[in-house]
């Protein structure tokens, strides 16, 4: 068995490359690298140590210089034979591997230590916040998903006592001297020593995925970070107490330690990061500006816009005439929590407080609406009532109540793309033109109307008449889905509340303002990757061309509904109106968005096609022997333990991916969606090699993406396969075009459509 030699730069093995083959270095180095880290091979090293008990590889091996080697070829499963036959390469195979076994345990003890140190640094930071907040007697803004990141625990990752027993046991093998050598030995160390360091090297990838979400919550591209905390409450200290007050030298101090921890963790070399350095300066400027002119009493917008939001209070109760109790204990309410500095606390007090106002706000909101319903001049006041939550203008701020009031009569939504306002939402409802949504036990307007029938409470006649009876449409609306939709879509459900509050601003309202515009593009982003995201089929019959039954897919945008508040969660509602699948998606975003526009899109359009998919399928969704994107998605995740395609990496993955996604197949789906979108369609492996091919068959790429892809060897087949199998649906419909031309008849538009689907 001669050398062979392998140039430098040579990807020998990528991970999930079938384990063929064993390989000795004798000359030379390789690179073995994996999320998280890597290490180096040299001489006496052997590759392929870590993949012995699995039948693919779990990390990639790539030469940094030239290589001469000897091959062994190898198949899994037959290491014992091999040893038998090869007694020479037994001292490689034991220096070697533990050499490999000390090097990622200590990567995974480094990559563990940043990972302490970030959240130690974090933690302790978030708390510098809420002080500085509290003195400034400013409400502290919240940190999306911070309980979540910070609260990871290692216990399930890798036992403590792994890199120990290894350090010990290397210490008996080398003195045990030829006993060491026994195959039946060397085949048990090598076998389980090769699962455990699959163990170390998902280990390492998970703690490094969590250190870059820790690494997120301090300075991330969307600018929902600790950064834009400390930026944010720069910007109201300048206006409470000065640019020269000790307590805004803390925050300045505060805010260039994040920057240079940012810095020390590599975030300098990602783009988004001179935006933030952009944001830094700016942010002191204005604070300078606003500091200068802070002593005046009138703001930057002048007397008479300061003394058109003045009082809103007092013009939203009178305009919505609530019982005398109501509006009591509402302005009683709202001035406490004015007073509270902590809006978000967690003391039972504010936490009934903020239940209480929400209540109360639902209540006030719908008498509102049925006042405004029946006039022909809507307030301003009431307007950012209704559109932003918007109840009193020092609890927003003088300066973004203003900003709102020359917005809200100008409001850069457009029902007839199908973005709304939520008032423009409920308008479309109450004139007839959208029926109530289905409540959270899935049942709509027509069928709760149907069940009063049904129980005696109400005749058939009123049925009938209850459905078009405006009044009583609003307030299904109102009762059965406003709330909940208005709480989850802020992202802060254990600490809600409805009032749109300065406290809540981590960023401009004018930056996070979402409008018809930028849902436009994203949509139009997102079909220009999955061009079939918001198709569905239906039946299509034209006798008098020749059509007696044809099946056509028919492309339905969603609608998006916008709600009054300030957040960074979307809602994917339901995915039809009522039993009709040829019905828009009812997709709900906060009016000011705090996350990425795209992606909350993004996610929602994930979510639409699961649940598209199951109304479809019906009680079969997820039946195997029904194939369909639920079916064979839920075969995969429930049974990928015995699936002999996936690597033990990634059988370890997905266990991970389950934890994270709280065990739902569907949230799995939907965070492989996003990568199937965001990373695979530019050509970038990031998922295995099952969820790809079911990604590739049921949410195909359009064209143009899959004419890239095709020049890349990994997606060269699946490419190939799809147009072949798209190829005889386009002759069929060819076929049928062509004979309805030869009866002279003029080709339905619906049937030019779905040739123009079918090309994709």
């Amino acid at each position: 068995m001669g050398l062979v030699s392998i140039e430098a730069g040579t990807k020998i093995f990528n991970t999930g490359d079938t384990a063929d083959r064993l390989i000795l270095i004798m000359k030379g180095s390789v690179r073995v690298s994996f999320v998280g880290g890597s290490y180096i091979l040299k001489n006496g090293d052997f590759i392929g140590i870590a993949d012995l008990g699995h039948r693919h590889t779990v990390m990639t091996y790539e030469a940094i210089e030239k290589c001469q080697v000897v091959e062994y070829p190898f198949s899994f499963g037959q290491l014992s034979s091999f040893l038998t036959s090869n007694k020479d390469t037994h001292k490689f195979f034991l220096s070697s591997l533990f050499r490999q076994l000390g090097e990622i345990s200590g990567l995974y003890r480094l990559l563990k230590n940043e990972y302490e140190s970030i959240k130690t640094y974090l933690a302790s930071s978030y708390e510098d916040y809420i002080f500085m907040c509290e003195k400034l007697s400013t409400s502290p803004g919240e940190l999306a998903s911070y309980d979540d990141v910070i609260n990871f625990d290692f216990e399930e990752i890798l036992p403590e006592w792994m890199t120990g027993y290894y350090s010990v046991l290397e210490e008996i093998v080398t003195g045990a001297g030829t006993n060491a050598s026994d195959p039946d030995f060397l085949t048990g160390l090598l076998l389980k020593s090769s699962n455990d360091i699959t163990s170390m090297v998902t280990a390492c990838s998970e703690v490094e995925t969590n250190k870059t979400d820790l690494m997120a919550l301090l300075v991330n591209e969307n600018g929902v970070d600790l950064l834009e905390l400390f930026l944010s409450l720069y910007i109201k200290g300048a206006k409470k107490v000065g640019i020269d007050d000790p307590t805004m030298g803390r925050i300045i101090r505060t805010i260039n330690d994040i920057m240079m921890q940012a810095e020390t963790q590599g975030i300098d070399q990602e783009e988004f990061y001179e935006q933030r350095k952009d944001d830094y300066e700016r942010i002191l400027i204005e604070a300078k500006e606003i500091s200068l002119k802070r002593d005046k009493n009138v703001e930057s917008h002048g007397e008479e816009q300061f003394a058109n939001v003045s009082e809103s209070l007092n013009v939203i109760i009178e305009y919505a005439n609530p019982s005398e109790e109501l509006a009591k204990s509402f302005y009683e309410n709202i001035s406490l929590y004015k007073n509270t500095v902590n809006k978000n606390g967690s003391e039972d007090n504010i936490r009934k407080l903020r239940t209480q106002i929400a209540k109360e706000f639902n209540e006030i909101y719908q008498l509102a609406f049925l006042r405004s319903a029946l006039e022909t001049e809507v307030p301003t006041i009431l307007k950012m009532f209704f559109n932003f939550g918007y109840v009193d203008e020092e609890l927003i701020g003088v300066d973004n109540a203003v900003y709102l009031y020359n917005l809200v009569e100008k409001l850069p939504t457009d029902p007839t793309i199908g973005v709304y306002s939520y008032y423009e939402w409920l308008m479309s409802i109450y004139e007839c033109k959208k029926d109530p949504g289905r409540n959270e036990f899935d049942t709509d307007y027509a069928e709760y109307l149907h069940e009063q029938m049904r129980n005696n409470k109400i005749s058939k006649k009123e049925e009938a008449a209850l459905f078009n009876d405006s009044e009583s449409r609003v307030k299904y609306e109102l009762d059965n889905i406003f709330g909940s939709v208005n709480k989850t879509t802020t992202g802060r459900i254990t600490t809600f509340c409805p009032l749109l509050s300065e406290h809540n601003l981590i960023k401009g309202l004018e930056e996070m303002l979402v409008t018809a515009d930028k849902v436009r593009e994203s949509v139009v982003k997102i079909r220009s990757i999955d061009y079939g995201a918001y198709y569905r089929q239906t039946m299509y019959a034209a006798p008098e061309n020749g059509i007696s039954k044809e099946i056509i897919d028919v492309e339905i945008l969603p609608d998006f509904i916008l709600t009054p508040n300030i957040g960074n969660r979307g809602i994917m509602w339901q995915e039809i109106e009522g039993k009709r699948r040829t019905t828009p998606a009812r997709m709900f975003l906060s009016i000011f968005q705090q996350e990425d526009l795209y992606n909350q899109i993004l996610k929602l359009t994930g979510q639409f096609r699961w649940e598209m998919c199951k109304r479809v399928q019906g009680a079969r969704w997820n039946d195997i022997t029904e194939h369909s994107l639920t079916s064979e998605y839920f075969d995969y995740v429930q049974f990928y333990r015995k699936n002999n395609e996936l690597s033990a990496e990634a059988k370890d993955k997905i266990k991970n991916d389950l934890v994270r996604s709280k065990n739902s197949f569907r949230e799995m789906f939907i965070r492989d969606y996003i990568v199937w979108i965001n990373f695979e369609s530019q050509g970038s492996p990031r998922l295995n090699k099952v969820v790809r091919a079911i990604m590739f068959s049921y949410v195909p790429f359009s064209r143009d993406v899959r004419k890239k892809l095709g020049l890349n060897p990994m997606y060269k087949d699946m490419v190939e396969r799809y147009e072949v199998k798209q190829g005889a649906k386009i002759h069929r419909m060819d076929n049928l075009i062509k004979k309805i031309s030869n009866m002279g008849k003029e080709v339905p538009d619906e049937i030019e459509m779905q040739m123009h689907f079918l090309e994709g």
